[in-house]
């Protein structure tokens, strides 16, 4: 079974990371990229953008993990985190679904997934399209009209 080391700082986010991976992947946890030891894996999933949130990257653990060199999933915001490419890093944006998370982990280690193999390209597609139409969810339900609930008592006579 494959070893996957998930990078993540907060909690819900490692939760549903593990809930996504265990059954295909044996996955550890850390908070930080400080003082892990990524050659005990076989993938790495670096969640770059809550890093960056939380003010927890440092410098030399930026340069750590540009001498890795396994497989790793980088889940980046809006603008590109500034580690170079190289031919072991997937890149990602946030949010991340499950099957977005799932396909790229898979293709990350070179393991062919049961649906049809997925561009980098396709994912990211895939990861837009959700994160528009929660956009249009949360939109339209702020200006839909609002609906006040009562209760209806029966008194008994």
């Amino acid at each position: 079974m494959k070893k996957i080391l998930i990078i993540e700082p907060r909690r819900m986010l490692r939760q549903a990371m593990i809930l996504t991976l265990v059954p295909e992947y044996e996955v550890e946890l850390a908070g930080t990229i400080d003082g892990v030891k990524v050659d005990e894996f076989d993938a790495v999933i670096v969640d770059f953008a809550g890093l960056h949130e939380g003010d927890i990257l440092s410098e030399a653990a930026l340069a750590a993990m540009q001498a890795w060199r396994i497989p790793t999933v980088l889940i980046e915001a809006a603008q590109p985190a500034s580690v170079s490419d190289q031919a072991c890093f997937v890149r990602l944006k946030a949010p991340v679904g499950r099957e977005a998370l799932k396909i790229a982990v898979s293709e990350c280690l070179g393991v062919s997934t049961p649906r049809k193999e997925s561009t980098q390209e396709e994912i990211q597609s895939a990861a837009a399209v959700l994160a528009d139409r929660a956009v249009r969810n949360e939109a339209s339900a702020g200006a839909a009209a609002v609906i006040e609930l009562t209760d209806v008592v029966e008194e008994k006579s």
